[in-house]
């Protein structure tokens, strides 16, 4: 899959939902992150792309893992993206 082939983030949410994941679910492309955010988040009304995941994609100066799903978090001030399998 490339940037190209990104899924939505409709596809993102469904992903998440189906894997049973509460945290941050992120596919992540070469260019370009598609990032499900917690339910908690979604449902509190502020802007998601404030969320600490959110920014620490965001500020990313490239990426040069693999594409694919990703479990995201922040601890102790670095990002954390741990490989979901297919």
């Amino acid at each position: 899959m490339t940037d190209n082939d990104r899924p939505s983030i409709e596809t993102v949410v469904a992903q998440q939902a189906e894997r049973g994941i509460t945290g941050h679910l992120v596919w992540m492309g070469r260019g370009a992150f598609v990032l499900a955010h917690t339910d908690e988040e979604r449902a509190s009304g502020r802007p998601l792309h404030e969320c600490r995941v959110h920014r620490a994609l965001a500020a990313l100066d490239g990426y040069g893992g693999d594409v694919g799903y990703f479990r995201a978090d922040v601890a102790g001030g670095r990002l954390e993206l741990t490989v979901v399998a297919p």
